[in-house]
């Protein structure tokens, strides 16, 4: 008699819970769908920053070369190009670390 009355309790007991975790597994899915389509949606804006980070960081090679370049020469002519070039430099600086 008492061990029909645990396996009934204990059956009743694993339905609830199996139902319990049935609703929780929905309600998990709902929300990884959700976070999918979320990062669908800003997976572009990570791709954008990334490459406009590599189109900084290779122009910002550029004009450390092209001033190397123009410092080498020394003439007056030369000579401002250098500071023009290192202002550059420098406002690329600025900018790329915002």
């Amino acid at each position: 008699m008492k061990l029909k009355k645990t396996v009934k309790t204990l059956t009743s007991d694993v339905d609830v819970t199996l139902h319990q975790t049935n609703e929780l597994l929905t309600k998990v899915n709902v929300l990884v769908d959700d976070i999918n389509v979320k990062v669908a949606t800003i997976a572009p804006l990570f791709t954008a920053v990334a490459d406009l980070s590599v189109s900084v960081s290779d122009l910002n090679d550029q004009a450390r070369v092209l001033s190397k370049k123009a410092s080498s020469a020394g003439s007056k002519k030369h000579s401002r190009l250098v500071q023009v070039c290192q202002l550059f430099v420098l406002q690329v600086k600025f900018f790329s670390k915002k």
